[in-house]
């Protein structure tokens, strides 16, 4: 019976060491993922930033380009070929392209992925709110 018994738990301890291996696994595999999803999404804020800095410097270029064109219409002066510059300016769209794929495959594994709140409500609040309205 004593021989019974002491394989029971020797097999319960097994089977719990088991699970205590496996779930220490899954904890680590989902970090990683964390982490990964992370440097992905810095990696596209980077890129974001830089796209920015190039639609703010159009921004600047097509305000200037239409003071200059305001500029001769205010003081009559006569046509030149620096206008068709300032026009062709003036008049470029200028969108900003945002990439959303680092976002897109955190939504995609689903975002309490991040372990910090703060963190994942930031980058939500980034992601879903200032770009759409940046748009």
């Amino acid at each position: 019976m004593r021989y019974a018994i002491g394989e029971i738990l020797l097999v319960v301890i097994g089977i719990l060491i088991a699970l205590s291996v496996n779930n220490w696994n899954e904890d680590v595999k989902t970090r990683n993922d964390e982490i990964k999803i992370l440097k992905e999404i810095r990696q596209c804020m980077k890129g974001d930033l830089i796209e920015i800095s190039v639609v703010n410097y159009l921004h600047e270029t097509s305000q200037k380009a239409i003071g200059n064109i305001l500029y001769h219409f205010q003081n009559d002066l006569l046509y030149n070929d620096s206008l068709s510059n300032d026009f062709a300016v003036s008049f470029v769209p200028i969108k900003p392209y945002f990439n959303r794929s680092g976002y897109e495959s955190l939504k995609s594994q689903g975002l309490n992925l991040i372990s910090n709140d703060s963190l994942r409500h930031s980058i939500t609040f980034m992601y879903e709110y200032t770009y759409n309205r940046l748009m």
